[in-house]
């Protein structure tokens, strides 16, 4: 919050069951939220567990009434706080004999309970969506899935529900995440208004790198279709989103080096699944291109599915940026800081 229209406080605000919990934000000693690829949230927050408390008195441990399982949320933003996280507790660490003690609370949002149920089934007649529906249903929760309503059958052999629709999204070039009320697991969206950085202001550190080291310019995917019995053939040279720039496969094609590959793996068993398949694979590949890592100050909006736009760079890597994972990091010693990993799939 504004402080005399001077300061800002970097702390992030701290929130137990739905209700702020100021003693736990006056406390904080460090607060990190970190939002992989593909992969649930998770959250830790460590603060200094002994003082008086609010009510008066000698004192004592503060934080004794906090429980496993309890609902943590916790916002950042140095003008106007943003939820970042929201889940649920799963551990609880005590710290001593480094000062006073500390209470260390781990938390990971709503998709670690899919992680929590391994099946060994066979899914016949099931397209994609209806799995990933049935399996967020199944563990009480809400699922936006647009990845196929194409039937096939899928084996989840001593596999977790989450890997398995980590899995479904991979082949499909999906990308999975919780977004605090539901499950999203479909094709990327085009981004938001990109958040503005630049490397002589609010970037601290960037590193970038155009990478033409396995980037095929036709993927190619082969199976075979039992019921026609008939191979099953699918091949994709263009990544799916519009790029504004040569490709990584236009630059390999033009130096004329080898640049067909095959993805045997997921193997393709209707001719819509083979092209599925490779689009999904050159995707993956392709939208790669140019890639890297930028730390700047502390940014609530720079997350996962979101876009930057990197500028005071060469002009060669100037631009707007996919954001495929991030970190927000508060400390009382280096204050609030985001890290990123950002990617496009062309060159200027």
């Amino acid at each position: 919050m504004a402080d005399g229209g001077s300061f800002v406080s970097s702390r992030p605000d701290v929130s137990i069951n739905g209700t702020t919990n100021d003693a736990l934000g006056r406390n904080m000693l460090e607060a990190i939220v970190r939002a992989p690829f593909e992969a649930m949230m998770s959250a830790e927050l460590r603060v200094v567990n002994w003082g008086p408390p609010a009510s008066g008195g000698e004192a004592d441990f503060l934080f004794n009434d906090i429980k496993l399982g309890d609902k943590l949320a916790l916002s950042f933003g140095l003008d106007t706080a943003r939820r970042l996280f929201q889940g649920e507790i799963t551990a609880l660490e005590e710290r001593y004999g480094d000062g006073a003690p500390q209470l260390v609370l781990l938390a990971e949002d709503m998709l670690h309970r899919l992680a929590r149920r391994r099946r060994n089934r066979v899914l016949e007649r099931k397209s994609p969506d209806e799995i990933v529906q049935s399996i967020a249903a199944d563990a009480g929760l809400i699922a936006d899935a647009r990845l196929s309503q194409e039937p096939g059958t899928w084996h989840q052999l001593n596999e977790s529900d989450l890997a398995l629709i980590r899995r479904l999204a991979h082949d499909h070039g999906a990308r999975l995440r919780w977004n605090g009320d539901k499950l999203i697991c479909r094709l990327p969206d085009p981004p938001l208004a990109p958040v503005e950085l630049n490397s002589g202001d609010t970037l601290r550190r960037v590193r970038l790198l155009a990478d033409l080291a396995r980037q095929p310019a036709t993927a190619r995917a082969r199976g075979w279709d039992l019921s026609a019995d008939a191979p099953t053939n699918g091949q994709a040279t263009q990544v799916r989103v519009a790029p504004q720039g040569p490709t990584a496969a236009q630059i390999v094609s033009g130096l004329g080096w080898p640049s067909e590959e095959i993805f045997a793996d997921p193997f393709p068993a209707t001719s819509g699944q083979a092209k599925a398949f490779a689009a999904a694979a050159f995707d993956d590949r392709g939208l790669r291109f140019l890639a890297g890592d930028v730390v700047c100050i502390g940014n609530a909006a720079v997350m996962n599915g979101g876009a930057v736009t990197l500028s005071g760079v060469s002009p060669r890597l100037a631009g707007t940026y996919d954001v495929l994972a991030s970190v927000h990091h508060f400390s009382l010693a280096d204050g609030y800081e985001t890290y990123a990993r950002v990617a496009r799939g062309y060159w200027n």
